[in-house]
């Protein structure tokens, strides 16, 4: 994944990810194509494969994404009793 700042690339890996996860609640993972995201999107090939290797480079960025914000609200955290770890693990989940 290209990991640039450009606010164009970040809304281009935005749109591309939301339509992902969109796919993926209708079709098997499987199922989905980089061509099927395009179809469903608003980017082009050359948009896509700028910012993505593949639709798994699409959901490891999308899941990596979700880890660092887990551990940077951990670490921001005072407290680290049980039942706040607890609740920080179960606003993630959800």
């Amino acid at each position: 994944m290209n990991s640039s700042k450009n606010p164009s690339a970040m809304r281009s890996k935005k749109v591309i990810t939301e339509t992902l996860l969109r796919l993926m609640e209708q079709y098997p993972y499987s199922e989905i194509t980089v061509k099927h995201i395009l179809l469903e999107s608003t980017v082009s090939r050359k948009t896509f494969y700028r910012n993505f290797s593949s639709k798994d480079d699409v959901l490891n960025s999308y899941i990596d994404a979700i880890l660092l914000s887990y551990l940077d609200t951990l670490k921001k955290n005072e407290e680290y009793s049980f039942l706040r770890i607890m609740d920080v693990i179960f606003y993630f989940c959800q």
